[in-house]
C-alpha cells in the first residue's frame, strides 16, 4: 500500500466496541482494542493515501448469532425468535440488519467517495446504539 500511494484498511469490529456491556466483558475488550488501533494507525498513514475505519456492526443473524443465541435468550427467558424480535424492536428501523448492509458500507468505504474517510468507527446497527 505505501509504495502504490493507496489502500484501504477495514477492520471487523461492533458496536459492543463503542460502549460496555455485562457478561461479555472479553468480547467487549476485544473490540475496543480494535477500535483503538483503527484510529492510531489512521493517523500513522493518513498522509500515505491509506484510510483506515473499523465497521461496527450490532445484531445479524450470522452463523455465530444462530449458534450462540439461543443460549442467551434462554438466559433472558426468551426463545430465539424472541431474542431476534427484542434486537429489532430497539432498533430504530425496527429490524435487525443483514450482512449486505455491512458488505455495502464496505464497499463505499474501498471506493473513490471512502477517500476522506479515514479513522472512523462506523455504526451498521439500525440505531440501536448512541455511539
Amino acid at each position: 500500500m505505501i509504495p502504490q500511494g493507496y489502500g484501504r484498511i477495514m477492520a471487523m469490529s461492533s458496536v459492543e466496541g463503542k460502549m460496555g456491556k455485562p457478561m461479555v466483558s472479553g468480547y467487549v475488550v476485544s473490540k475496543h482494542a480494535i477500535n483503538g488501533l483503527v484510529k492510531s494507525v489512521a493517523h500513522e498513514v493518513g498522509t500515505l493515501g491509506i484510510t483506515v475505519n473499523a465497521l461496527c456492526p450490532g445484531a445479524i443473524e450470522t452463523d455465530v448469532m444462530m449458534a450462540q443465541g439461543p443460549g442467551a435468550a434462554e438466559a433472558m427467558g426468551l426463545t430465539y425468535e424472541g431474542l431476534l424480535d427484542l434486537f429489532a424492536q430497539q432498533s430504530a428501523i425496527k429490524r435487525i440488519n443483514e450482512s449486505e448492509d455491512v458488505a455495502l458500507v464496505a464497499v463505499l468505504l474501498a471506493s473513490d467517495a471512502g477517500a476522506g474517510i479515514t479513522g472512523s468507527l462506523i455504526s451498521i446497527d439500525g440505531g440501536t446504539s448512541p455511539y
